[in-house]
């Protein structure tokens, strides 16, 4: 985005518009605006113009910003997909639920946290007779 804007600031990337008359409207309409219609018209950019770049821009920066969520979504889908697919997954049981959105860790499985080996105060708790009746 940065890297458009610098080039349209430079005159490299321009934007001429459309061509575009009121010629032909009826005057009663045109007077009835609240604008001056002519010269909006003259002005209107209009969707869909052509980019006129000079050959130094990128082509990355002569896209309109419309696509840039496509491309995003197509760079994803074509890097993101095969990573994943060659790596090894991520055992669930390991993923730390405060990193995630709340809605989100109602689907990550219960955390377990067993010590492995109890501290020693615990075996002094334990009655080490046993009697037999």
């Amino acid at each position: 985005v940065f890297g458009g804007e610098y080039f349209i600031a430079n005159g490299l990337l321009k934007f001429p518009g459309k061509v575009t008359s009121v010629d032909g409207c009826p005057a009663d309409v045109l007077d009835s605006l609240p604008f001056n219609a002519s010269a909006r018209v003259q002005t209107y950019a209009g969707v869909g113009s052509p980019v006129v770049a000079d050959v130094s821009v990128p082509l990355i920066f002569q896209i309109s910003y419309w696509y840039y969520i496509t491309l995003g979504t197509l760079v994803v889908l074509l890097v993101g997909l095969p990573v994943s697919y060659l790596t090894e997954p991520v055992d669930m049981k390991h993923l730390e639920p405060a990193l995630f959105a709340p809605f989100v860790r109602q689907f990550l499985p219960q955390k377990q946290n067993f010590p492995v080996n109890p501290p020693a105060e615990e075996y002094n708790l334990v009655p080490t007779d046993i009697q037999t009746k």
